[in-house]
């Protein structure tokens, strides 16, 4: 038999969600940290949701209490709490999906983008820098070149730039060279 507090309430989850959308004191203390932490790990490309639902977790249940605080007695039970959290990590994903949060980014997760026309900027966007990829070790990273051109620069594991090539597919050969392979 389920207890009251392993039942969703939708309304309650929404109205919690939106109270702490709301709140520019949860959003400062732990709000934007917890964005800054999940932008930098879907760039390092480490992003895992029920980690992210986790951190929302915190979140939401300081919103509970400072929501009780205010207004009483509340029906925000850790299902309900969980559900609104849900709804975070996925209104998250889809932002970032969207481009973005990048500017909370450290600067060493930045693409710079430089001497490119807007064209170009516009077709970046679409893979910068969710289009990082982790291959045998090495973090490939697209970016614009001096000349405008698309390259990828290959940083091993201890982020020390060892290459550029023009493209994914001679990155991925040219860390097989370097390995031995």
């Amino acid at each position: 038999m389920a207890r009251g507090n392993d039942v969703v309430d939708q309304d309650a989850a929404r109205e919690l969600q939106l109270f702490v959308e709301n709140d520019g004191d949860l959003h400062r203390r732990q709000g934007q940290p917890i964005l800054k932490n999940l932008a930098t790990k879907m760039a390092r490309g480490i992003y895992k949701h029920e980690g992210a639902v986790k951190l929302y977790g915190y979140l939401m249940k300081s919103g509970a209490e400072k929501y009780a605080k205010e207004f009483g007695p509340t029906t925000f039970g850790p299902a309900t709490r969980r559900a609104a959290a849900e709804q975070f990590a996925l209104g998250f994903e889809a932002e970032w999906n969207a481009g973005q949060y990048r500017d909370l980014l450290p600067k060493k997760y930045r693409i710079r983008v430089t001497n490119v026309d807007r064209f170009k900027q516009a077709s970046l966007r679409a893979y910068v820098p969710s289009a990082i990829e982790n291959y045998r070790g090495h973090r490939l990273v697209p970016h614009a070149g001096t000349t405008g051109r698309e390259r990828v620069r290959i940083y091993d594991a201890r982020g020390k730039d060892v290459a550029t090539v023009d493209d994914m597919g001679a990155a991925k050969r040219t860390v097989d060279a370097m390995l031995g392979d």
